[in-house]
């Protein structure tokens, strides 16, 4: 992260690119975390109709982590 701001600020990369770079790597992070967490437990009723991912309190059906996008504006 610190080499892309540098090379923002040295004028190697536009400052879009930088933003976009970030945005790409920001969704990243948010959705290994999302896919990594394990607490609070799911509740009962949702794992008796859950049959895809036991351990993960939010995934289900994996839509929720791949609707998160990023926009530059």
């Amino acid at each position: 992260m610190e080499n892309l701001l540098e090379q923002a600020l040295n004028l190697r990369i536009t400052p879009q690119t930088c933003f976009e770079r970030i945005g790409a790597w920001m969704v990243s992070r948010i959705q290994r975390t999302m896919e990594e967490l394990k607490e609070p437990p799911k509740s009962k009723m949702t794992l008796e109709r859950d049959d895809l991912n036991k351990d993960n309190p939010l995934i289900s059906s994996g839509r929720l982590s791949q609707s998160i996008t990023w926009r530059v504006v």
